[in-house]
């Protein structure tokens, strides 16, 4: 009986031993929003700072000569009003190449946006900053997997320990501010439909 009683033990100790080495082999699971991470960041990369800058520029110039046209047009009105028909059929003719003029600048402009939207998209200076951060924050925490908590709908429940999403926006304010001195990342938003 003491034999048996010893063979237990010694069997339960081991069981114990080889279900502790199992549970070490276990990934040491975290979560990363990344949708708010994009959210709070996606300004500061050089290709969208560029890309605004340009939009804000070719805005600027379609202005400008709205605002021109616009001016034609009341000085052709006031011509009209005075029965200088002479006057108001050249200021016409010139309304009408100064609109075709916008409509072909405008045309051109919208082709040179899209292909800078191309290279904003292609532009993965950033991601690839994100990705190591992530692993940083990851590898300081001591996990071994990291999944995205935004796309992967299987997550039920996870402890706020286990998310380094904060971490990691932390991590690239640092890295950004010290490379691109640029404003704060956009303010966090919540509601559906709030673009940052």
């Amino acid at each position: 009986m003491r034999r048996f009683l010893l063979s237990c033990l010694v069997f339960v100790a081991l069981t114990g031993m080889a279900g502790a080495q199992q549970l070490q082999q276990f990934a040491k699971t975290g979560l990363v929003n990344l949708s708010k991470i994009y959210a709070k960041f996606y300004s500061q990369s050089q290709a969208v700072r560029d890309f605004e800058q340009l939009k804000a520029s070719i805005q600027s110039d379609i202005n400008k000569s709205q605002d021109e046209i616009r001016a034609l047009m009341e000085q052709k009105t006031n011509a009209q009003n005075q029965g200088d028909l002479n006057q108001a059929q050249n200021l016409d003719n010139e309304i009408r190449q100064k609109t075709a003029a916008l409509k072909d600048f405008v045309a051109v402009k919208q082709a040179e946006l899209q292909k800078k939207s191309e290279e904003v998209r292609k532009d993965d200076s950033f991601q690839k900053l994100l990705l190591s951060e992530i692993e940083q924050e990851a590898i300081s925490k001591g996990f071994s997997l990291i999944l995205n908590i935004d796309k992967d709908t299987s997550v039920v429940w996870y402890s706020p320990d286990a998310d380094i999403t904060d971490g990691v926006i932390a991590r690239l304010q640092v890295d950004l501010a010290a490379t691109n001195p640029v404003p704060p990342p956009a303010p966090e938003t919540s509601g559906p439909g709030v673009k940052p």
